[in-house]
């Protein structure tokens, strides 16, 4: 039983992991599309990706409970 609950917790911190990981790159690759913009757009562009993962999934999690 140990040994299962092992496996399924690391199977879920695994899983965390790898969202956070995909999320970064995305944020990651909106960036650099942010600098192909006109300069005048840059900032804004910065500034509207520039959600943190944390509070991306806080939105996510109060998303999923007003359903």
């Amino acid at each position: 039983m140990p040994r299962l609950f092992m496996f399924f917790a690391l199977t879920l911190c695994l899983s965390a992991c790898s969202n956070k990981q995909i999320y970064d790159g995305a944020q990651y690759n909106n960036e650099r599309e942010c600098y192909q913009r006109p300069e005048s757009q840059v900032d804004e562009c910065l500034q509207q990706n520039s959600q943190s993962y944390e509070d991306y999934q806080r939105e996510r999690e109060a998303l999923k409970k007003a359903e």
